[in-house]
């Protein structure tokens, strides 16, 4: 039976570190892992899952879920989408490797935008996940939980702009409301 685990957060909240844990977890009981990052992550190189400390594992690297191969799919017993805010058909692609194919899948990403706003399809397969997990990071300014992205930077009206440090930046409710 297939399962799906929804896994969101801010920028800097362990969400590419729990990805890489889970696929390593994954492959020392023996189960096969499908690996998927979106092209635009390239923060750090390409074909991987890096984390800002620059921990990396390899992955298939695709601009659209459709261009998964379905052999790679029918063969893994587990698939880890890392970026899942930046995949468009995330909610069909999700149901049909659980529902379908009997996979457990865990969907990796951002739950909102440096203005707190949707980003993505990553929030829509909450209502299909078996379980949902927010990570916190740590507040840049005080050291508090920063459930919450800021940016440095203006960001673009659709709340897409790719970056790293020179770019986002974790904040608490306080000080994410200060920074606006």
């Amino acid at each position: 039976m297939g399962k799906v685990h929804v896994i969101v957060g801010p920028m800097w909240g362990g969400k590419s570190t729990e990805a890489i844990r889970l696929i390593r977890r994954y492959r020392s009981g023996s189960k096969a892992v499908l690996a998927i990052n979106h092209s635009s992550d390239v923060r750090y190189g390409l074909r991987s899952i890096i984390t800002h400390d620059m921990e990396q594992v390899d992955c298939l690297q695709v601009a659209d879920l459709d261009d998964v191969p379905i052999e790679s799919v029918v063969s893994c017993d587990v698939m880890i989408i890392e970026e899942a805010q930046f995949f468009s058909g995330l909610r069909r692609f999700v149901r049909n490797a659980a529902d379908v194919h009997d996979k457990i899948v865990y969907v990796i990403g951002l739950d909102g935008s440096a203005k707190r706003e949707r980003l993505g399809e990553a929030l829509d397969v909450i209502m299909d996940a078996d379980t949902v997990e927010k990570l916190l990071a740590v507040c840049r300014i005080c050291g508090g939980d920063a459930p919450f992205t800021g940016s440095y930077r203006e960001i673009p009206e659709d709340g897409v702009l790719v970056g790293g440090e020179e770019t986002y930046l974790p904040l608490c409710r306080k000080h994410w409301i200060e920074n606006q």
